[in-house]
């Protein structure tokens, strides 16, 4: 089942749940990942600063935890991979989405 909110809309809390339970680690190691992508996605903008740091405090917590490197690592791909399945394909999506996953340098030509 593909977690969709409203409208068909991905559900960013679902894609989390999801994500962790997929990676065995706990979704609260994304903190506002997903809701961050979606916004990127949207708007064309880079990640913040202070939204770069937050990951950052992730993975120092997860260590905390003693979460493995490559846990939290899968937890971020899954997330990842199941957010970009939930997005509407439509033909000017592209360089929106290339920017928001840092693809900038895969241009079609």
């Amino acid at each position: 089942m593909r977690p969709t909110g409203d409208a068909g809309r991905p559900d960013p809390a679902g894609i989390a749940r999801a994500a962790g339970r997929e990676a065995g680690v706990a979704p609260d190691f994304l903190g506002s990942y997903v809701l961050a992508q979606l916004d990127v996605i949207s708007t064309g903008r880079r990640l913040r600063a202070a939204e770069l740091a937050e990951h950052g405090l992730s993975g120092a917590r997860a260590a905390e935890d003693g979460i493995a490197l490559r846990g939290l690592v899968d937890l971020y791909l899954s997330a990842t991979w199941r957010l970009w399945r939930e997005l509407p394909v439509t033909s000017g999506s592209g360089p929106a989405l290339r920017a928001a996953f840092g693809l900038q340098r895969f241009q079609h030509r």
